[in-house]
């Protein structure tokens, strides 16, 4: 029989405080989500094998396949980062200085742990979201190594 996944990600996006109704709107928006990713992305993807095995609840993880996979997904959020903050102004939410993935995560974390008031309400939801699809993207890194199609 096969496992089913305990959770679904779903994301409630009435949650985030402010009319995504611009372009000038929505960038602070995929900042702070470009974010929480980052941090849930880095907690599953750096488990080693027996972490990987024992959090995903699988028999077996191929490591290579999910470090080839973190390695991707950061420097692409890295660029949606970049892209999301080519507005950002002092003062603005989530914006950060970001010049590597590492930097990213960093920043990451850091801005996390002191979300503006206005956001508490949308954190919890968006960082089990991200905690969710970031583990069944490790999951499937880990169990299939290789494209089938």
């Amino acid at each position: 029989m096969r496992r089913r996944p305990e959770s679904v990600a779903r994301a409630e996006r009435a949650l985030w405080p402010e009319a995504l109704d611009s372009t000038v709107a929505y960038n602070p928006a995929s900042r702070a989500e470009i974010l929480v990713f980052t941090v849930a992305l880095a907690e599953v993807a750096s488990l080693d094998e027996a972490g990987l095995k024992a959090e995903l609840r699988i028999k077996s993880a191929d490591v290579g396949s999910v470090q080839r996979v973190r390695e991707r997904l950061v420097q692409l959020l890295l660029d949606n980062y970049r892209a999301a903050s080519a507005d950002c102004a002092e003062m603005q939410p989530f914006c950060l200085v970001a010049d590597t993935p590492s930097a990213l995560a960093d920043a990451a974390r850091a801005a996390l742990a002191q979300v503006p008031a206005p956001y508490a309400g949308w954190l919890p939801n968006a960082q089990r979201f991200h905690r969710l699809y970031a583990g069944e993207l490790v999951r499937l890194a880990a169990l299939f190594p290789r494209v089938s199609s």
